[in-house]
């Protein structure tokens, strides 16, 4: 089991989002939402701030489905405000490549996150994607706040999140070359409150239904850690969300319904 005593768990998310013109061109959101991870800009529920060329948000903590939903709903607003601001829109995509010349022009779209994330089978740092590259990503990061006594156990509870949760990314996420560089099984990092589930994109915003869902998946996968409920093959849940198995990921969610 992963806790010596049953627990409620908080649920918070730190999403990031291209901006693009009438067109569908993404355009870097450098200078154009304000805020950095060190000091993000406070909005109701939650905040916002710039990562690389990639608009990003944070949203409050929640212990229920609607209150997350919400959450997101009035952060994400004030993202597509600012956006109109200055004739962009909000794009869907989870991956886009920029030319290099106008990657140039900004400095930060040449810098990474500063602090590493870890695979939580080896718990060795993860390799930091070449800033040569043109590719950039956006993420859906799931953060889980939890009380435990004694030494976190990360890899258990990342095992249940990545065969309850990471596969069902690989069923509704339609974007392959995220995972060329971000989000493969295991892809955690240890918090103070609990830990921070770096494995889906940015997908699970573009409905409700989808928040909910994914906000219902994470909360099972919790309670099923707590519960001690067996894992399928890890190497298993491992190899089908790292290479977009969808078969293997329908199987494998099969024994977890």
């Amino acid at each position: 089991m992963l806790l010596t005593k049953p627990t409620e768990v908080t649920i918070g998310a730190d999403p990031e989002v291209f901006l693009c013109n009438n067109k569908g061109l993404v355009m870097p959101a450098c200078g154009l939402i304000g805020g950095t991870k060190a000091h993000p800009v406070p909005v109701e529920g939650g905040a916002l701030q710039e990562d690389n060329v990639m608009a990003e948000f944070n949203v409050n903590p929640s212990s229920q489905a609607e209150s997350f939903v919400n959450n997101i709903n009035l952060v994400y607003s004030e993202i597509v405000r600012k956006a109109e601001q200055v004739g962009l829109e909000v794009s869907p995509l989870a991956s886009a490549r920029f030319p290099m010349f106008i990657l140039a022009e900004h400095p930060q779209a040449m810098e990474f996150g500063c602090e590493p994330d870890y695979n939580a089978y080896t718990l060795s740092e993860n390799d930091t994607p070449s800033v040569h590259s043109t590719l950039r990503t956006c993420a859906g990061h799931i953060h889980l706040g939890y009380e435990e006594e004694g030494d976190p156990d990360y890899t258990t509870l990342v095992s249940y999140l990545d065969w309850y949760v990471g596969c069902w990314t690989v069923l509704n996420d339609p974007d392959k070359d995220r995972r060329e560089r971000y989000g493969k099984a295991g892809a955690f990092r240890p918090k103070s409150y609990g830990l921070e589930y770096r494995v889906p994109s940015n997908f699970w915003l573009q409905s409700d239904k989808l928040k909910r869902a994914m906000f219902y998946r994470v909360q099972h996968a919790y309670a099923m850690a707590q519960a001690g409920t067996k894992v399928p093959n890890v190497d298993s849940v491992i190899t089908a969300i790292n290479t977009h198995d969808t078969e293997a990921c329908i199987a494998l969610l099969k024994e977890a319904a």
